[in-house]
């Protein structure tokens, strides 16, 4: 067969191979668009991939998340029949288009999978059975891939706690008392994240919270709250004559969110507010049963509803979590007029706690490297879009000033900040078309 694939031989070849791939199939592409309801050879591609894995092959796809508009349905419907998908959303876009059949013949051209680039575009691809071509193709599979690991690989030690435990959480959150939060989450750690007698050290825990001990001291500020959690809100057992305190037990579950020692390293529990925490929670129980995992989704009332929010304050509970790069948010493209003027947040997904004094040290050498004028307007633009925690997007709002000069950049900052502030332009992938950074929507 020749090896060039020019269409319509390559939607022949993409069906046949996968068809008689017998362990394993790899398809990495910028997108993947298929549409509900109708034929066409998006839909054959699927199915072939639909049966492929119900006779037993290893099918993973890896898509280009900034798409997540055209990429969605493909993705939701290989992930429900049991792919291992991924949807990227690092600064960099995947921008391949590969195919790997059984490690043993690898595909690599131009063809993305829509109707446009399968059936009406001038397209072409080129199989290979080289083995130093795979070799190197899975390298790169190994970086399109790096975000995945880093998520799933950071924050793991730390203490297992059952996802009942957002009753308590939300009981404190609706009484609006941060510092009994994070005392009862310092509970948690000090009992293992198993309901036992713990011996009250109210001047380490006093000093852990950063509590307030100007007018009092640190033991009679630690008992007024372990007081209030027996007695208004019936979470704890006090005895206060013992000197111990033990939580009151929750409901076993089978789901378990990881409150990891890296909150605490870092000193998160000191810089994030109790809604940002409180909603960072919530999305580790979400997305244990998302069908969307790692990425999960609530609109704001159910959230609210739900969680013990306040509607008002969801909206910044997130932002809180974005401008510190805890939070990921992957925006549905607008399907109405009124849309198109209203960003609505629809999937999340939270990131690892990180050392936030070592990212905020690598930010602010970024003005040695380039002029403070382009470190200040770069930070402007970040701060308008809530990544000024974000080094890796920092970075390339500095570099993209540089390349196209400061008055470029200040142009840029008018029209992001002449934006309203739900606006769906409000975006780092916007703000690279303003200078010219990024391609067309099919390429």
């Amino acid at each position: 067969m020749n090896p060039l694939l020019p269409n319509p031989d390559f939607l022949k070849w993409l069906l046949g191979a996968v068809d008689k791939a017998r362990k394993s199939v790899v398809i990495v592409n910028y997108m993947a668009t298929l549409k509900e309801g109708q034929k066409g050879a998006v839909q054959k591609v699927a199915a072939a991939l639909v049966s492929a894995i119900r006779r037993g092959v290893k099918v993973q796809v890896v898509l280009e998340g900034n798409k997540l508009g055209e990429n969605y349905l493909f993705w939701k419907v290989l992930k429900d029949a049991g792919a291992d998908c991924w949807m990227d959303t690092s600064i960099t876009f995947i921008h391949t288009k590969a195919i790997l059949i059984d490690d043993k013949t690898l595909c690599i051209g131009s063809h993305n999978i829509t109707a446009a680039a399968l059936v009406y575009h001038e397209e072409i691809s080129l199989t290979t059975t080289d083995a130093d071509a795979i070799r190197r193709f899975k390298r790169e599979l190994e970086k399109y891939t790096e975000q995945r690991r880093m998520i799933g690989e950071a924050s793991k030690e730390g203490v297992l706690l059952p996802a009942t435990i957002m009753e308590p959480l939300v009981k404190i959150k609706r009484s609006i008392a941060p510092h009994v939060y994070y005392l009862y989450l310092l509970l948690c750690r000090s009992d293992k994240g198993r309901p036992k007698p713990v011996s009250i050290d109210a001047e380490e825990w006093a000093k852990n919270l950063e509590l307030p001990t100007y007018k009092v001291s640190a033991g009679e500020r630690v008992t007024s709250l372990l007081e209030y959690m027996d007695e208004k809100l019936g979470i704890v057992s006090l005895n206060g004559k013992s000197g111990v305190v033990k939580r009151r037990p929750v409901p076993q579950s089978k789901i378990k969110i990881l409150l990891p020692d890296a909150f605490w390293d870092f000193g998160w529990h000191r810089r994030l507010s109790m809604e940002a925490l409180h909603f960072y929670l919530t999305g580790e129980v979400e997305r244990q049963t998302s069908p969307n995992a790692p990425w999960w989704r609530l609109k704001r009332d159910q959230i609210a509803a739900r969680y013990g929010f306040q509607k008002q304050l969801v909206n910044r509970a997130q932002r809180e979590l974005m401008r510190y790069d805890l939070l990921e948010v992957l925006y549905e493209t607008a399907t109405s007029v009124y849309q198109r003027y209203i960003r609505y947040m629809n999937y999340f997904r939270q990131n690892p706690f990180y050392d936030y004094g070592k990212r905020t040290a690598q930010i602010a050498a970024l003005e040695g490297r380039y002029s403070r004028q382009f470190f200040a307007i770069a930070q402007k633009i970040a701060q308008k879009l809530s990544i000024d925690s974000d080094a890796e997007r920092f970075e390339a709002l500095c570099r993209y000033i540089a390349e196209s000069g400061i008055n470029k950049g200040r142009a840029v900052l008018r029209a992001i900040s002449n934006l309203k502030p739900f606006s769906s332009r409000l975006t780092f992938g916007y703000t690279e078309e303003l200078f010219g950074k990024s391609g067309s929507s099919d390429q």
